[in-house]
């Protein structure tokens, strides 16, 4: 998704969550944002929802039927996922405003993820101009001997081309590492803070876990919800049933048990919310203070598969002990 478009549909959830808060009904919400001059792109969305509104469909219907230019959907599939299970609790202010703070949050963290890429990238840059540099010195100091044996410009070209394919897939390798612990919310944090939404509404445990599972990336975490659901829905325990699918630690199922027993179930997801929410941070945070020495070590394995293959060679042209 374009950077536009990630900004337009957090500028339509937005002012949906300031108008709702604020006591405006939804279509005099909608209606209000179709007429904004801030964001014409904002504004178009908001009349497109509005016309579909008023041929007939649902909240989250309506959002579905948004196009882009090219006739995509213009709003992602997680983000009609959301609302179409805040549709069966009636409570869309609630959901406006919870996506609009995880829409906060994904910004924050793509903003992280950006600064922990910028290692990387520079090093990659910076070896790729390097190189050249590196092979023309080589070239200049020992002409001769490779004018000779041609054979040690392949060996040092190979060795330098070799040398940047490690540097790029341990720098990928990194990206990738960094992405999976910083660039997303974990998938507990996300279902907890859907299960604490709708508990609030009054939704059954039962009936909240199928809207949460569009939500989830893992097929572990996924299949652990789905037997969740079932073993729930049989009449186990909610400590049990969590502690059954071997995805919670004690901490998170003790604080059912406790909170459990007087029914508050808000309490509950929220305070489960908040110990993965505090993970994900700190996990955040550990990532990005070991960034710079992972990228260190990547750059000096890097400088000495490169020493290797061009100061072997530039000994052999001179006569030296290779």
């Amino acid at each position: 998704m374009r950077s536009r478009e990630r900004a337009a549909i957090a500028g339509f959830t937005g002012m949906m969550r300031e108008l709702l808060d604020a006591g405006y009904g939804l279509n005099e919400a909608i209606a209000l944002i179709a007429r904004n001059d801030i964001s014409p792109l904002v504004a178009a969305i908001a009349s497109q929802v509005a016309g579909e509104i008023r041929g007939g469909r649902g909240f989250t219907a309506a959002l579905g039927a948004v196009r882009k230019a090219g006739g995509k959907a213009f709003f992602p599939d997680r983000y009609l996922a959301w609302f179409s299970g805040a549709e069966k609790t009636g409570n869309l202010a609630a959901a406006f405003r919870a996506q609009d703070e995880r829409l906060t949050e994904a910004r924050e963290i793509r903003e992280n993820f950006r600064a922990v890429l910028a290692y990387p990238v520079a090093v990659v840059f910076l070896s790729l101009a390097g190189t050249p540099v590196l092979l023309r010195k080589a070239l200049s100091a020992t002409g001769a001997g490779f004018a000779n044996d041609p054979s040690l410009l392949a060996t040092a070209v190979t060795g330098c081309i070799a040398a940047f394919a490690v540097l790029l897939s341990l720098s990928a390798a990194f990206s990738l590492v960094a992405y999976r612990l910083v660039g997303r919310v974990s998938d507990e944090t996300l279902v907890f803070s859907r299960l604490a939404e709708f508990a609030r509404a009054g939704l059954p445990v039962t009936e909240a876990l199928g809207p949460c599972l569009p939500f989830v990336g893992s097929r572990r975490f996924a299949a652990g919800l789905i037997r969740l659901r079932r073993d729930l829905a049989g009449g186990k325990p909610l400590p049990r049933a969590f502690r059954d699918t071997g995805l919670f630690p004690a901490f998170v199922t003790d604080t059912m048990l406790v909170c459990g027993s007087t029914g508050n179930l808000v309490a509950v997801f929220e305070r489960a919310r908040a110990h993965y929410a505090a993970r994900d941070k700190r996990r955040r945070a550990l990532v990005t203070r070991a960034s710079e020495p992972v990228i260190i070590g990547i750059a000096g394995v890097y400088l000495a598969l490169t020493l290797e293959a061009t100061v072997i060679p530039i000994l052999t042209g001179m006569g030296g002990m290779f």
